[in-house]
């Protein structure tokens, strides 16, 4: 199928259109000063990704920026660190600090002439309000994990998608799922019955460790990029 045949493009936010790993990674050195010194950023990620994991399944109703500052207490916790309260609440209140990719405002700018785009994120709805509005991008509609009441990969998610947007006349085969992350999107949007589109940003640590051994998915994505301007380029040639 053309990408361009899609009538709707649903995208995870944090990861795929904003720099998690950055936010993340500058947050995480701000706040703990100079004790992460002899951390590595794929460590500082790679535990983010453990803990945050754990958390977000054991806790589904938490509050997304709650969620981050617990992480955030786990891993200091986990390299034997003090964590400061005071800090880790500011940690779990960055969110509206990440910065977005460089191709992120003019991809959504070119596919949202063509399709009706859609948010399907982890985050909290005071939170995506900050940064719906940092995208400038009309979306078509958001859902967050707040809202659904539990957080991807779960399938809940992914079938709460497509229930919604075939109340709206938009079928499953009508919609692409794209994602930087295979663990927590391509493989249960996948198993869903849903298309996807795996953005593997060569630059970012996500698209790697998504496919460790812990993290490892069994589905294929139909679509590979190396990012989103790579993906409108194949929609602008008709692939």
């Amino acid at each position: 199928m053309k990408l361009s045949n899609y009538r709707a493009i649903s995208f995870d936010c944090f990861g795929t259109l904003v720099d998690w790993e950055s936010g993340i990674i500058n947050a995480l050195r701000n706040a703990c000063d100079d004790k992460l010194q002899q951390v590595s950023d794929a460590q500082l990620i790679a535990y983010f990704l453990r803990q945050e994991s754990t958390i977000l399944a054991d806790t589904p109703d938490i509050p997304y920026p709650s969620a981050l500052s617990k992480t955030y207490a786990s891993i200091l916790a986990k390299l034997d660190r003090p964590c400061d309260k005071s800090k880790a609440i500011h940690f779990g209140n960055s969110i509206s600090e990440w910065p977005l990719f460089s191709d992120t405002i003019k991809a959504l700018t070119h596919l949202q002439r063509h399709h009706k785009l859609v948010i399907l994120s982890n985050i909290d709805e005071a939170s995506i309000e900050v940064t719906r509005a940092r995208l400038l991008c009309n979306f078509y509609r958001t859902y967050t994990a707040q809202a659904i009441g539990s957080f991807k990969p779960a399938l809940n998610n992914f079938n709460y998608l497509v229930r919604h947007l075939a109340d709206l006349g938009i079928k499953k085969h009508e919609l692409l799922h794209v994602s930087v992350s295979r663990f927590h999107d391509i493989e249960p949007a996948a198993a869903t019955g849903i298309d996807t589109a795996w953005i593997n940003r060569a630059d970012t640590l996500n698209g790697t460790l998504s496919i460790q051994p812990e993290f490892s998915p069994s589905i294929e994505p139909l679509y590979k990029f190396c990012s989103l301007a790579e993906l409108v380029s194949a929609h602008k040639a008709g692939h």
